[in-house]
């Protein structure tokens, strides 16, 4: 053997390592590979793809398996997704595959097409990722938002949640009115840029000391945007919101609307000033 075969030999030797290696990773996190020659019209799934799909080791690996395996409602975007890969190179896309027992799982695909060797057909090579419990988790998310939602909304006040970067996590939907936003363009936004630098100053002092662990409590005037001749009162809590390690991580604050009171201590104030010069008149 010459020296040249036995770098050869090394290089091969080399590179099936690392192909065993890239493999073992990818089993280890829940990925599968497949492969389709369209010149032989054969498919090669590794073994996690394989469980993802419910497919056993001798069950025929064809395009009408396949085509099985995938969700009825999918079937015609997936093959859509196909026919586009093979205009572009490139295939993305999320679908439902039905496994034996009628269990639906939801899968992320992604692929690559390119021309066979010779230039006669092509290849796809992708992999898929079983992302279910990922959708299962974002379902039960969007589900716990929505019950929020609508506790938040039954309370005759304010509510906001904010993180430790000031950003909103979360608003009741009164405050949709008062910044002309919808709730999707709420989340996210800085306070600064919402309220304006010179409220936000004035807050900032409030938010850090219930980000160190204080119930602030206060109450403030507002001129909500668009009624300038309308100056509601509010009574504000603002409680530090810890994860289940105790972390702090945020506040959530809860404005009530107090003008009806404040318009009756003002106006029972003005009773008892008028009382008191009208006895001091008769003095």
């Amino acid at each position: 053997m010459t020296t040249d075969d036995s770098q050869l030999l090394a290089v091969r030797a080399e590179k099936e390592l690392a192909t065993a290696d890239m493999q073992m990773l990818l089993e280890a996190t829940g990925v599968g590979t497949w492969a389709y020659d369209g010149t032989t019209n054969t498919m090669e799934l590794d073994r996690t793809c394989r469980e993802i799909f419910d497919l056993a080791d001798d069950d025929a690996l064809d395009i009408d398996n396949m085509r099985r395996r995938i969700h009825p409602d999918d079937v015609d975007m997936y093959w859509a997704a196909v026919t586009k890969s093979m205009r572009t190179g490139n295939m993305d896309l999320d679908y439902r595959v039905v496994r034996k027992d009628g269990s639906i799982r939801y899968i992320s695909g992604r692929a690559r097409t390119a021309a066979t060797t010779d230039g006669t057909g092509i290849q796809i090579r992708g992999v898929c990722i079983d992302i279910t419990d990922q959708r299962t988790l974002e379902k039960r998310l969007r589900s716990t938002e929505s019950r929020m939602q609508d506790m938040a909304d039954g309370i005759p006040g304010l509510f906001s949640f904010i993180d430790r970067n000031y950003r909103v996590v979360f608003m009741s939907s009164m405050y949709r009115d008062i910044f002309g936003r919808t709730h999707e363009e709420l989340l996210g936004q800085h306070m600064a840029d919402l309220i304006g630098q010179d409220a936000f100053r004035e807050r900032k002092a409030r938010y850090d000391a219930a980000l160190a662990g204080e119930i602030v409590q206060h109450e403030t005037s507002r001129t909500l945007p668009g009624k300038e001749d309308d100056t509601r009162f509010y009574a504000v809590t603002s409680t530090p919101y810890r994860d289940e390690n105790g972390q702090i991580q945020g506040v959530m604050s809860l404005a009530m609307d107090i003008t009806e009171r404040h318009e009756f201590e003002t106006a029972l104030q003005d009773k008892s000033d008028e009382l008191a010069r009208s006895n001091h008149d008769l003095e």
